[in-house]
């Protein structure tokens, strides 16, 4: 079956702001795609490709001072079957949030809103 995919994420930014972007299709997946999951990015900036340290496919932005917004939409093949479950798998709690971190902190951005496409 064929799967549309993709998403829509708008950021507000209060100053010029690094971020560090994930948002690929694994690797391992990427030989499925029908049509590429491009990033676009709004306001148009330069994009820095790269590979962390795990392997994973990243992107460097500088993203200026009020709204961004990243798209990208692809298709990808995919055979509809479960992947089978880990048994015994292990679940671990999340610990205490850090002491000394105001819980009142406002991230440096707010996504105004997320929109999942598929």
């Amino acid at each position: 079956m064929l799967l549309r995919i993709g998403y829509e994420l708008i950021y507000d930014f209060p100053q010029p702001t690094p971020i560090i972007l994930l948002v690929n299709i694994v690797d391992s997946r990427v030989c499925d795609l029908v049509v590429p999951d491009r990033l676009v990015v709004e306001p148009a900036i330069p994009i820095t490709g790269y590979r962390d340290a795990f392997g994973n496919r990243c992107h460097r932005v500088r993203a200026p001072a009020g709204r961004l917004r990243l798209t990208a939409n692809g298709v990808i093949r995919d055979s509809g079957i479960v992947d089978e479950p880990v048994v015994g798998a292990l679940q671990r709690q999340l610990g205490p949030q850090c002491k000394g971190r105001s819980q009142s902190r406002r991230p440096s951005a707010r996504p105004r809103h997320r929109r999942f496409l598929g």
